[in-house]
């Protein structure tokens, strides 16, 4: 596991799994022992997108053309 500044990332290959834990809010309270951190909880579809294709880039494997992308929003061409 990875932490940094209360965000925390599991990669366990085993079961094609990542998750990434972010720290927690007044709105998303959990516990009394974790700080509470003044971050966004609502989160853009785009951003979303944003961090799948982090995740593509990283696990692709062979060669992309430069013109290539991988980000296709809904609707989108």
């Amino acid at each position: 596991m990875l932490t940094s500044d209360g965000y925390s990332l599991i990669y366990d290959k085993n079961i094609n799994k990542i998750a990434i834990l972010l720290p927690q809010t007044w709105e998303t309270l959990t516990n009394t022992c974790d700080p509470i951190v003044d971050r966004r909880t609502d989160v853009q579809e785009t951003d979303l997108w944003a961090l799948l294709n982090v995740a593509q880039l990283i696990f692709y494997k062979g060669v992309r053309k430069d013109n290539e992308r991988s980000y296709q929003p809904p609707g989108g061409d």
